[in-house]
């Protein structure tokens, strides 16, 4: 179902309408997303006019709210809410949506429990929760989840660092990896990333799309990154402007994506590397943890962090993406112990 397209107002508001029973009805926010969700929720209740509530099953329910947000959700959220309609909630899918409990959700999370992780189940549950709130209530506070598992992201150490940056040299994989390495992108951005984005006399590049797999897991390139504040213009260190050079200069076409690589045939080829040469495959996700760790090690401020990585939330960055290196530990051992020894008396 089509949501029409808000319009910004000489404010900086946005307004938008829609035609409800013949009428125009519109509504001013102070973004263009909130314009659009109200849009997509005020569909989604006349999708479920059209059928008595008390009749309306989960999976049609699921059906409504898709369709009716369809034209503005991300690729990748739209696969991922499709996802989730298709392979879980089965026992609720025939279900009529009032009827749904705080038990029967409940016993999902449980059953879910036995094969995924706590964040697969919270965002899955979520939606269902969001998809079941015209139809019945749920307090999502009365549910209990699985205890998170405390499992820290592989990242790289320094000597392994040196040594991936040896190896890469040259390789077709060797963009992505100093993109993810050296300026903590996703693999996403740079997938996305044409060679236009980089601006060698000032020595910038610009972050500002994203190659996301669709509902048909086909990749397609989405015009916006990941959040607002992912979309940025970083500097890069003069070593990754030689080697994107020599790289673009060894292209026969000198135009176009910087790698014409997939994030699936990135994942394959750089396993590969690293099995070959001995040093621990991280993926590139744990490149951009490596990054995010190497600038908490170097003093870099959460604030400065969050900007150059396109994190929004500084939580995340730093009990997620930072983590310390092994000579950082040695050392914080050292100091201290040092410390100590000069104020103990002598035995």
């Amino acid at each position: 179902m089509k949501i029409p397209e808000p319009r910004r107002l000489s404010s900086g508001k946005w307004t938008i309408q829609i035609m409800v029973d013949r009428r125009r009805i519109s509504q001013t926010f102070e973004t263009k997303e909130d314009a659009q969700y109200w849009a997509s929720g005020m569909k989604t209740k006349l999708i479920g006019d059209e059928e008595s509530p008390k009749k309306i099953t989960v999976k049609k329910a699921f059906e409504n709210y898709i369709a009716a947000r369809s034209n503005v959700l991300s690729p990748s959220t739209f696969r991922s809410y499709k996802n989730i309609q298709e392979n879980y909630f089965a026992d609720l899918m025939g279900k009529k949506a009032a009827s749904i409990t705080k038990a029967d959700v409940q016993m999902e999370i449980n059953l879910l429990a036995e094969t995924k992780s706590k964040k697969t189940i919270k965002n899955a549950v979520s939606l269902l929760l969001s998809v079941l709130s015209d139809y019945t209530e749920i307090n999502e506070k009365k549910l209990a989840y699985p205890a998170k598992e405390a499992k820290e992201h592989a990242y790289l150490e320094a000597a392994d660092i040196a040594k991936l940056l040896d190896v890469c040299l040259g390789n077709k994989i060797e963009a992505p990896i100093l993109l993810a390495l050296l300026l903590g992108l996703r693999r996403s951005e740079i997938c996305a990333l044409d060679w236009a984005d980089v601006d060698f006399e000032k020595k910038t590049i610009r972050i500002s799309k994203a190659l996301v797999p669709n509902e048909k897991n086909k990749y397609v390139l989405k015009k916006t990154t990941k959040t607002e504040k992912s979309t940025r213009v970083l500097e890069m260190p003069d070593y990754l402007i030689a080697r994107l050079r020599a790289i673009q200069a060894a292209e026969t076409e000198k135009e176009g994506r910087i790698t014409t690589l997939n994030p699936n045939d990135i994942y394959n080829r750089f396993k590969v590397l690293c099995d070959r040469h001995g040093i621990p495959f991280v993926g590139i996700h744990g490149l951009r943890h490596t990054n995010a760790s190497i600038m908490l090690s170097i003093g870099i401020t959460t604030k400065l962090a969050m900007a150059r990585g396109g994190w929004s939330n500084e939580n995340t960055l730093q009990n997620v993406y930072q983590h310390l290196f092994s000579d950082d530990k040695q050392l914080a051992d050292k100091k201290i112990n040092d410390y100590f020894a000069a104020l103990a008396p002598e035995t």
